[in-house]
């Protein structure tokens, strides 16, 4: 298959009158695809010089516009459902096993379309999206499955963007709803970009719950002028049944070998991770295949080549709310289409006093944002302890090398594989916990007592059943255990208010 003509192709047009396109004529998978234009180059090279004496996070720097890409970030939420077929699928599945594994194809092939989408051209670069203002909305549906998708940000200082997805017609019914946020820092030849938040997807029926977290960034090729995406440490997606849990490690190229995007992944039943029911391997860019151990029989996981994005659909502009993103954003993205750099800046600069200024008024007269479609609620404990441990594995196998060959535009047609050249990683080692459980305290204090409730209280004829914790004790960690490897713990999630009145979500 010709790769350049199947990208071209990457949307499945509907019907419908509505379409993705922005006033500046592109899609949000367009956005930020054309390079840094050549009259601009040294301009780019004076803001890298500013990076790199800039120690905070980079959310507070002020962007040149010829980064932007037109887009809100509020709006990648909507990646979530690229494949709302694949999503549809998890409502009807028919055992909890397969349910698992449509969670985890349905994840992967989300992965391509959020970091990889923007960049099709061979000489393509990722660029900044809008930072959303607070209370901004982005709402949109698929013609697939019926599913519909309402994202709000929820939080500017952190920036916490939330979404809810759902589809009734999935079987059972079948929503996603979470947060996200970003943490950035220059790291000298590349930006690491740390993800906050995750996904919860529940059938609608209550019968089971899945939680997902997400992948960290690194923005390479900053000194070639190419940027592009490249994922690192770990996804999980844990089942509140606790029968199943997929683990999916990001392997960063190496120095001198390995190749480009490669994952690699299991299946398994919690507690016996040695002896996964099913391996991943591949691209998450191209291709992944699911290999079951027992037969040895591989089948695709996901294809990104022969499986297109379905296109959102959004209502026509003059319909949209003023906090609807495109409405929103519109005189700034029409100018960067038109490469009016200094109008889009004039433009964006109004937007951002208007908003703080709005902001100073509130503190003012002592109010409080309280967001139009979600709530904070908190975590109960079984979801306390499966964040703390995923994140802390995320975070240990999170070492991330500068790559003297990274800042090469990697090709979109180099074949799948696993990286030899991976340093480091996560280590399994429960002959260690067997001999010595205090080991289990060099992963998460006093997790030897800790206990959960698996089952969900609000599911019809699914009772609790206490169970030991046992992601403990699944993934040791080899060396001294160093507490700056910590990530911040989200303590609750950001819920679709409806979700929560008709279902007692808690």
């Amino acid at each position: 298959m010709d790769k350049s003509k199947s990208r071209s192709a990457d949307k499945v047009s509907t019907k419908s009158s509505t379409s993705t396109e922005s006033l500046s004529g592109q899609t949000a998978d367009q956005a930020g695809d054309d390079e840094v234009p050549k009259h601009l180059q040294s301009n780019f090279v004076s803001f890298l010089k500013t990076l790199g004496s800039f120690g905070g996070d980079l959310s507070a720097l002020t962007c040149p516009a010829f980064l932007l890409n037109g887009v809100s970030l509020l709006e990648y939420s909507t990646h979530w459902s690229d494949h709302p077929e694949l999503f549809v699928r998890i409502g009807e599945a028919k055992d909890d096993l397969e349910r698992h594994i449509a969670v985890t194809r349905w994840f992967v092939s989300t992965l391509y379309g959020s970091y990889r989408s923007r960049t099709l051209k061979a000489k393509g670069t990722e660029k900044k999206p809008f930072n959303p203002v607070l209370g901004e909305q982005f709402h949109c549906h698929w013609e697939d499955g019926g599913a519909h998708m309402t994202c709000e940000q929820v939080s500017h200082h952190p920036p916490v963007s939330a979404f809810y997805l759902e589809a009734k017609s999935a079987g059972r019914g079948v929503a996603v709803y979470g947060h996200n946020g970003q943490k950035s820092k220059f790291m000298g030849t590349y930006i690491r970009v740390d993800q906050t938040g995750r996904a919860h997807v529940r059938l609608l029926d209550n019968s089971d719950e899945f939680l997902v977290t997400y992948p960290d960034l690194c923005l390479r090729g900053l000194i070639s002028g190419h940027i592009y995406v490249e994922l690192v440490g770990n996804s999980f997606i844990v089942s509140r049944s606790g029968k199943y849990m997929t683990s999916i490690e990001y392997i960063p190229k190496g120095w001198f070998s390995g190749d480009y995007f490669v994952v690699k992944g299991s299946i398994y039943e919690p507690g016996n991770e040695k002896r996964p029911l099913y391996t991943i391997e591949g691209k998450w860019t191209e291709t992944m295949t699911l290999r079951e151990r027992v037969s040895g029989k591989v089948t695709t996981l996901f294809d990104s080549n022969t499986s297109p994005r379905r296109q959102l659909l959004v209502k026509p502009l003059e319909d949209q709310g003023e906090l609807e993103s495109r409405k929103l954003w519109c005189p700034v993205a029409e100018a960067l289409a038109a490469q009016d750099y200094n109008t889009a800046t004039t433009e964006k600069t109004r937007i951002e006093d208007e908003q703080r200024a709005l902001r100073k008024e509130r503190e003012t007269n002592g109010e409080k944002f309280e967001p139009k479609y979600f709530q904070y609620v908190p975590d109960d404990e079984y979801w306390q302890h499966q964040i703390e441990v995923a994140t802390e594995v995320s975070k240990r196998t999170n070492s991330v090398k500068a790559d003297p060959e990274a800042d090469a535009v990697p090709s979109a047609s180099s074949s799948p594989g696993v990286s030899p050249g991976k340093d480091g990683g996560v280590i399994p080692d429960m002959e260690r916990l067997r001999l010595d459980p205090s080991a289990a305290e060099d992963v998460v204090p006093d997790s030897k007592s800790a206990k959960i409730s698996v089952g969900d209280p609000n599911a019809s004829g699914n009772a609790q059943k206490p169970l030991t914790h046992t992601l403990i004790s699944n993934y040791q960690m080899s060396g001294k255990k160093d507490p700056n490897t910590f990530r911040n713990l989200d303590e609750g999630m950001w819920i679709y208010r409806d979700l929560y009145k008709k279902h007692g979500l808690k």
